[in-house]
């Protein structure tokens, strides 16, 4: 179930960045990184809301590219890794503080 899941969600990942269909791309990647998250495959995480960051970044989304970097710094947390979970944090707080 977990396998089948996980590729489901690859296909549309894919399918997404075929069409170029951004905000769908993110949709999906979000999906794909709290997947990941609750599999406890923090890294996995790390690189699909990376994939979000970007686009939301791109598009000039700020305070939804404030919350992927906090959902970054928590998967930076869960692997320990407190001075990349602090820069992604304090990323998050500095933008909610402008909005």
């Amino acid at each position: 179930m977990v396998k089948t899941q996980e590729q489901k969600l690859i296909r549309r990942k894919h399918k997404a960045l075929e069409n170029g269909h951004q905000t769908t791309l993110a949709s999906i990647c979000i999906d794909l990184g709290e997947f990941y998250d609750q599999e406890e495959r923090y890294e996995d995480a790390i690189a699909e809301f990376q994939i979000v960051a970007d686009i939301y970044k791109e598009m000039g989304k700020l305070l939804d590219y404030g919350r992927v970097c906090r959902g970054i710094g928590e998967a930076y947390i869960n692997l320990q890794d407190y001075e990349k979970a602090l820069e992604y944090q304090q990323t998050y707080l500095g933008i909610s503080c402008r909005l």
